[in-house]
């Protein structure tokens, strides 16, 4: 009896230690601030993905035009997550260097939208998604309340990019 109670302290203590380390919420669901504030991004290059393969970090993408894109992963920061297919490849280049980012489909978007499914901050003519300022489109519209300046948008909220990576839309959660 003694070695269950020990046992159930320890994982209790294991369980409330885990809670508060991964605590960097301000409040319960409350995103972070946005620290630091991503400096304007220079869009380099944005193809559809066809294919791609992997060795070590180095990804090899082949685009929809032909051009064949060597990516090295440890020299250039990963933005985001890949969704599904088709992906569009995105290279690009901020205050805080160069950057890459595979951003996909998701079901249930309109067509030509690539998602972004992160946290995003309000800008002005552009919104910081997973540390990159990306800018507005001319026909940009939110489906969510546009929040204001350095304050985060409704949780939930997926972010379309069209072919130029602009951002075009936010959707609702």
């Amino acid at each position: 009896m003694g070695r269950r109670a020990a046992a159930r302290t320890a994982f209790l203590a294991l369980v409330v230690f885990l809670m508060a380390s991964c605590s960097v919420f301000e409040g319960p669901g409350t995103p972070p601030p946005l620290s630091p504030v991503p400096g304007p991004s220079a869009i380099q290059l944005v193809g559809t993905v066809v294919s791609e393969t992997v060795k070590d970090l180095t990804y090899q993408f082949r685009l929809s035009d032909g051009r064949v894109i060597a990516v090295d992963f440890s020299t250039k920061r990963q933005v985001g997550h890949p969704g599904g297919p088709p992906a569009m490849l995105v290279l690009g280049r901020d205050d805080r260097g160069d950057w890459a980012a595979v951003i996909g489909h998701q079901d249930g978007t309109p067509d030509g939208c690539h998602v972004l499914n992160q946290i995003g901050y309000e800008l002005g003519i552009s919104v910081a998604i997973a540390g990159v300022s990306w800018r507005k489109a001319a026909n940009f519209h939110s489906a969510v309340q546009v929040p204001p300046l350095g304050q985060f948008y409704a949780q939930g909220s997926r972010f379309c990019l069209d072919d130029t990576a602009q951002l075009t839309e936010v959707l609702a959660p």
